[in-house]
C-alpha cells in the first residue's frame, strides 16, 4: 500500500480533537522530562507528513518576536532562568500540537467528519460562520497583496477600500464554496484508515509518555 501523503493532516477531526485536548492538558501538567519527551514525539511523528514542517517554520516565525519580548521582559524582572526555559519550551510545545491539528487542515474532510454533528441548526450555522471567515480573509490579504504590489504608490485607504470592494464582489463564490464543502458526505479510504490508525497509535504514545 502507498505511504498516504496527509498521513497526519488526513485524520479524523474527533481525533485530532482528542490529541489536542490531551496534549493541551498534558502539556501544561508535565514534568520538564516529560515536556521534552512529547516534544521529540511531535518532531519525530511530524516527520511522516515532511510537508507540516513548513507549518511549523511559519509558526515559530510568528512567535519569535513573542518570545524575544517574553525573555527581555523575564531578564528585566528578574524571572528564575529554568522557569523562562520551561515557559518557552510550553509555547514551542503549543505550536506542534498546533501544527499536527490544524496544519492542512482540510475543509472537505473536516465537513465529511462532522456530519452527524452538523445535524443541529446552530452547529451548521458556527460551521458556516467560520469557513466564510477564513475564506473572506484569505481573499482580503491576497487581494491587498496583489493589488499593493500594482499599486506600491497608492495610500492605504485607498488600497483597503479597493480590496474591500473586490472582496464583497466575491461573495456569491464564497457562498457556493461553503456550501459545496458542507454538502460534503463522509470520507472513507484506506488511506484515511491508515491516517486514522496512525492518529490513534500516536495518541497512545503520548499518554504513556506522560504517564511514565
Amino acid at each position: 500500500m502507498k505511504w498516504p501523503a496527509d498521513i497526519i493532516s488526513g485524520q479524523n477531526l474527533f481525533l485530532k480533537l482528542a490529541i489536542f485536548i490531551t496534549g493541551l492538558v498534558s502539556g501544561l501538567e508535565s514534568s520538564l522530562r516529560q515536556l521534552l519527551s512529547q516534544l521529540i514525539l511531535f518532531l519525530l511523528f511530524l516527520f511522516l507528513e515532511p510537508s507540516l514542517f513548513t507549518s511549523l517554520y511559519k509558526a515559530v516565525r510568528r512567535i519569535l518576536p513573542f518570545l524575544a519580548g517574553y525573555w527581555v521582559f523575564a531578564q528585566i524582572f528578574g524571572q528564575a532562568f529554568p522557569d523562562s526555559v520551561f515557559f518557552s519550551l510550553q509555547i514551542v510545545y503549543l505550536l506542534l500540537i498546533s501544527v499536527y491539528v490544524m496544519g492542512r487542515l482540510k475543509p472537505e474532510l473536516v465537513a465529511g467528519d462532522s456530519v452527524s454533528l452538523r445535524r443541529l441548526g446552530f452547529i451548521q450555522a458556527t460551521f458556516f460562520f467560520a469557513m466564510a471567515t477564513s475564506l473572506y480573509l484569505k481573499s482580503f490579504f491576497s487581494c491587498y497583496a496583489r493589488l499593493q504590489k500594482e499599486n506600491s504608490d497608492a495610500s492605504l485607504l485607498s488600497l483597503v477600500s479597493q480590496v474591500l470592494q473586490d472582496v464583497s464582489a466575491e461573495t456569491e463564490r464564497i457562498r457556493e464554496r461553503v456550501n459545496d464543502v458542507l454538502s460534503a458526505g463522509p470520507c472513507s479510504s484506506a488511506d484515511r484508515h491508515l491516517a486514522n490508525i496512525c492518529g490513534v497509535v500516536f495518541l497512545t504514545f503520548l499518554v504513556l509518555l506522560h504517564s511514565l
